[in-house]
């Protein structure tokens, strides 16, 4: 077990204590912890009380879009902008949003999921309350032009909030110098505990209380602070920061080698063009004619996992709106999959992913029906 994960595993032990009593071990844990949420503040380019620990991505996302709504109220503004390609943790709550009398404008991205910033101009108006663009697109890896996207909002007096929950721990983000306003992440995206994660806000933004009751998160959001959450989430994304473009040139060497064999493979599409900006550590590709769900499954059988869709769309029995929206044909569409990886993967695991690959997608084209 490594020296960092020895440490955080402690206050899970033997070190338990609630960081909100008024005990010595209480409070040294709560030093502790206000220690990790400064390191936070400083990757991510702003005050230290302006980071609140959540549980997760959904959580984090839904508090930025219902509290800038309830912001935009009380300015008299109706009118949001987002994109046809964000997680169903954004798309659920401006549905919600449009029920009480918002308008909401979703951009629609090109054949790679890019959405153009020139569009998102073209929408924004008076009325508009704020803009909400995923950084990196969960299902294709595509990163987005946040910085370009920002500074229109800003140009305009327009709010930006971002998606980061596939992006952060994998390319450096600044709030600040990236014109983001308000950005949600998940920890376990970057190898922290899952359940944790965090809304990050810029200097000068506020927000409206999460949850009600005691003191915790600045009074924004209450309740007993998961100590061991926090404390993983900040090692975590130390150890991610550590070797962070290493890593990436890396991730890219084997992305590219993986791609090149899939491409050997008849009726293949992959999706999202690799040499426009994406995430390094993720393929998405489609299958003429066959189930992606039950290529994942024979590849299970294989020992290698991968997912079809976002994992929180998974049982939907719907189409992955992210590959509708960028064109990908309804023959291709049900035989994807999304392959991810981690930082170290040998020859060897390369060859039998894509052997497996391979393998089984033969298998599923020879059956007949």
């Amino acid at each position: 077990m490594s020296d960092s994960v020895q440490q955080t595993v402690k206050y899970l032990l033997t070190e338990y204590y609630n960081p909100s009593s008024l005990y010595q071990q209480s409070k040294d844990l709560s030093t502790v912890m206000y220690t990790a949420r400064s390191y936070l503040a400083t990757i991510f380019g702003t005050d230290t009380n302006k980071i609140f620990y959540t549980s997760g991505g959904t959580e984090s996302n839904n508090w930025a879009i219902r509290s800038l709504a309830k912001k935009a109220s009380k300015e008299g503004k109706t009118h949001v902008i987002s994109t046809a390609i964000e997680h169903p943790s954004i798309l659920l709550p401006l549905c919600e949003l449009e029920a009480s009398g918002f308008k909401v404008s979703l951009i629609l991205p090109d054949e790679n999921g890019l959405i153009s910033p020139d569009k998102i101009e073209s929408e924004i108006t008076e009325d508009t309350a704020f803009v909400s663009v995923m950084y990196a697109n969960n299902e294709i890896g595509t990163l987005q032009p946040i910085k370009e996207i920002g500074k229109i909002c800003h140009d305009r007096n327009v709010l930006l909030h971002t998606d980061a929950v596939q992006a952060v721990g994998h390319i450096p983000i600044d709030i600040t110098k990236q014109n983001i306003d308000l950005l949600s992440f998940s920890s376990h995206k970057f190898g922290g505990m899952k359940g944790c994660g965090g809304l990050v806000c810029g200097k000068d933004i506020t927000i409206e209380p999460m949850i009600l009751g005691g003191g915790q998160e600045f009074g924004m959001r209450a309740g007993t602070e998961n100590a061991i959450g926090i404390l993983s989430t900040t090692q975590a994304l130390k150890d991610a920061y550590t070797n962070l473009y290493s890593n990436a040139a890396n991730d890219y060497i084997v992305q590219r080698k993986i791609v090149s064999f899939l491409e050997t493979i008849p009726d293949t599409k992959i999706n999202a063009d690799l040499h426009l900006e994406k995430l390094s550590n993720n393929i998405s590709v489609s299958f003429k004619g066959i189930s992606g769900q039950s290529l994942a499954l024979m590849m299970a059988g294989d020992g290698i996992l991968v997912s079809t869709m976002s994992a929180c769309s998974v049982g939907s029995g719907k189409h992955s709106h992210v590959l509708k929206a960028i064109g990908v044909p309804d023959d291709y569409i049900d035989g994807t999959i999304r392959i991810t990886f981690g930082h170290n993967l040998s020859q060897n695991d390369i060859q039998r992913i894509c052997n497996s690959i391979k393998n089984n997608v033969e298998k599923l084209r020879s059956v007949k029906c």
